[in-house]
């Protein structure tokens, strides 16, 4: 991301590699907060609702960090690796609450929301 502009050298990570690391620590850890905020796996149900609970927190992370992508490449003709680690942290957190009461095509539309609610939050 090339600008000119004092506030955009502002925001920039210091260091690209570690805003991946603590992406990929942050997204080890909601998985296995979702898939223990099942409490119990004493029958093959509970473990059902485990393992949705994974699959909804990735695809919805998934969804939140392509909504950014596609958005940012469209409007700036490049892309940014740091929105897209933003954009997969507040699909996580827009799933937290219903990881494992929601159907897999609508992990997707919550991640995807999340990021318009993101922008809209801090952007305005």
């Amino acid at each position: 991301m090339q600008s000119n502009s004092k506030a955009s050298k502002a925001n920039d990570p210091s260091s690209l590699p570690l805003v991946l690391l603590g992406t990929s620590v942050l997204l080890f850890g909601f998985m296995g907060f979702n898939a223990g905020s099942v409490v119990y796996m004493d029958t093959v149900d509970d473990a059902k609702l485990a393992s949705l609970s994974v699959v909804n927190t990735i695809i919805s992370a998934a969804g939140g960090s392509l909504s950014v992508s596609m958005v940012i490449r469209i409007t700036k003709h490049s892309w940014n690796l740091q929105q897209s680690c933003n954009g997969l942290l507040a699909g996580m957190v827009s799933i937290c609450a219903s990881a494992n009461q929601v159907k897999p095509w609508a992990a997707i539309v919550i991640g995807h929301q999340s990021y318009t609610s993101h922008i809209w939050v801090f952007c305005n």
